[in-house]
């Protein structure tokens, strides 16, 4: 019971937060919505999409999942070098302003290991910009997953 009120207050308050913001843009900061939207809401989004894309791509092996943009320009920053996503991956505890480092020192045996590593995500535009990341379904498509966990589904068992 505690979980499922937690849930909706959770739920309740993303839509007050982002009202609030709305109101804040709009009443004293005067920005119209539609300009606020297109200025900053629609830009932000795309700027999170590419990051996801360029990172994270469906493939059989684990440790294929995930990419590297090895020069990512000032979006290195806004991302918190999390464009070196198989480190992140392979070393979580490393802080984000210590990542360039160890990628320094770990690319070699990451490069070996690890999916896709493009040189920036001007690379990324160039190449995906007009055809599809990956083809087809995810490769577990097939397997039900267990709210995203990862975990096979239990099937049901018949008497």
């Amino acid at each position: 019971m505690r979980a499922r009120l937690r849930h909706g207050a959770c739920g309740w308050g993303t839509r007050h937060d982002a009202s609030a913001v709305l109101g804040w843009v709009c009443g004293v900061c005067r920005i119209d919505p539609l300009g606020y939207a297109a200025c900053f809401v629609y830009p932000g989004t795309a700027l999170i999409l590419l990051r996801s894309l360029a990172e994270h791509r469906a493939a059989d092996r684990q440790e294929d999942r995930t990419a590297v943009v090895e020069r990512p320009g000032l979006l290195g920053l806004l991302y918190l070098h999390n464009n070196l996503h198989a480190l992140h991956h392979e070393r979580p505890h490393v802080p984000w302003f210590a990542l360039p480092a160890q990628w320094r020192l770990a690319r070699a045996g990451l490069h070996a290991t690890r999916g896709p590593v493009y040189d920036g995500y001007g690379e990324v535009a160039r190449r995906y910009a007009w055809r599809p990341h990956h083809p087809g379904p995810h490769p577990l498509a097939h397997e039900p997953q267990i709210g995203g966990l990862g975990e096979p589904a239990q099937k049901a068992m018949t008497p």
